[in-house]
């Protein structure tokens, strides 16, 4: 048993990762991904620019039936994202 001591998992319960309260802090993102532009040659690689962007639309679809979100959109016949299945 951990005293004092926070679990975190990152795949849903298969692994815990255990920190102390003062190591975790919460970090709110201007965007869930980053694009890199980076110049490259045969001895070094420059980072030129970081480009940060999340994906609004479309939502992810429901999985009903597990209870939880799919990572990424599922469309009907009519090309339309889903909202549950």
């Amino acid at each position: 048993f951990q005293y004092d001591k926070y679990g975190i998992t990152f795949n849903d319960g298969r692994s815990m990762y255990w920190f102390a309260k003062d190591e975790l802090r919460l970090l709110k993102p201007h965007g869930n991904y980053e694009v890199w532009f980076v110049q490259r040659n045969r001895f070094e690689k420059i980072v030129q620019k970081k480009k940060v962007f999340k994906v609004v639309w479309p939502r992810c679809t429901f999985d009903s039936v597990n209870s939880r979100y799919f990572p990424y959109a599922q469309l009907n016949d009519s090309g339309v994202p889903m909202a549950a299945i």
